[in-house]
């Protein structure tokens, strides 16, 4: 009696595979694992640091010299007198643009797909409106799951194909016209 038990021990046992309890997908591992993005649907912290400069030159010379001269007329306008006139002219000019951006923030995305390769895509969009100024965040990239930090955030710059817009109200059109006479003296003065 006793070997018939073992042996049907033995036999449900076989069904057991080897495999490990905490895989990625599986709930129970997601409990002793860093809570990371991995699969669509997914949320992701990039953290918005990005610096952007630019310089341009230009310069241009331009020298110029005419002379011209007339000879004395002949047949009926003899009496006019031989005549000349010249000029010149020097153009010197330079120019230097230069242009420099700063973008700082934090956005969460979320992952829209995952590639054949493992690479994340992500995307996101935030808008505050404050009054009559509105700021919009915009977002979208792809993400190496290894370049995940622990706390589920990723620096913008390990973003490839990235693509980053920020909108927001010009704060120079921002704010009040002032009262009428204000209005008035600014129009003349």
């Amino acid at each position: 009696m006793r070997a018939a038990a073992i042996l049907a021990a033995m036999v449900a046992c076989q069904a057991a595979r080897a495999d490990s309890l905490f895989t990625p997908a599986s709930p129970l591992a997601r409990l002793f694992c860093d809570r990371k993005a991995y699969r669509v649907g997914d949320v992701l912290t990039v953290i918005i640091a990005e610096t952007a400069q630019g310089s341009h030159q230009a310069a241009r010379k331009l020298a110029k010299q005419t002379d011209t001269k007339l000879g004395p007329g002949t047949g009926v306008i003899d009496m006019v007198p031989a005549a000349g006139f010249g000029g010149k002219s020097k153009i010197d000019a330079s120019g230097t643009s230069t242009r420099t951006g700063t973008l700082r923030g934090r956005l969460t995305v979320i992952v829209t797909a995952v590639t054949p390769t493992g690479t994340l895509v992500v995307e996101g969009t935030r808008t505050v409106r404050v009054n009559k100024d509105t700021q919009t965040f915009r977002l979208r990239g792809e993400v190496r799951a290894r370049d995940i930090r622990p706390d589920n955030t990723i620096l913008s710059q390990s973003l490839a194909n990235a693509t980053i817009e920020y909108e927001g109200t010009d704060p120079r059109k921002t704010g009040s016209r002032g009262g009428l006479i204000e209005q008035i003296l600014n129009f003349f003065f």
